[in-house]
């Protein structure tokens, strides 16, 4: 989390996603399969699920407090939009879509809007 990311050819990618941080990565990603179980990392409200352009298939839980969970590049999401999940609930599978080097599931968290190092919430997989 935090390490300095740049993009061949792809200069401004990460300042189009969020550039509270500049051109540093403000995710963990996991290196897993595609089709990989995807679980909700504490319960929440779902506030979107479906497709981004960068980020691909993303489902974005909001866990009350300013504490949202944003998890980036699934091929197949679960949940709709005003869902409740329960903690560890299956949101979608991993996958590769949106500007994803391989197949991987990349998990980020924000508090109030400022960008944290997900582990804060414990252990995703």
């Amino acid at each position: 989390f935090g390490e300095r990311r740049t993009h061949t050819g792809f200069a401004a990618v990460e300042s189009l996603v969020d550039a509270l941080q500049g051109e540093r990565h403000r995710g963990l990603d996991y290196a897993v399969p595609p089709g990989t179980s995807v679980h909700a990392p504490a319960a929440g409200t779902v506030r979107l699920a479906g497709p981004l352009a960068l980020s691909g298939l993303t489902v974005v839980i909001d866990h009350g407090q300013g504490v949202l969970s944003v998890l980036q590049h699934l091929s197949r999401v679960d949940t709709r939009a005003g869902d409740v999940v329960p903690a560890a609930a299956v949101v979608g599978l991993s996958g590769m879509t949106g500007l994803a080097p391989e197949p991987m599931l990349q998990w980020r968290v924000y508090l109030h809007a400022v960008p944290v190092d997900p582990t804060v919430l414990g252990p995703l997989l």
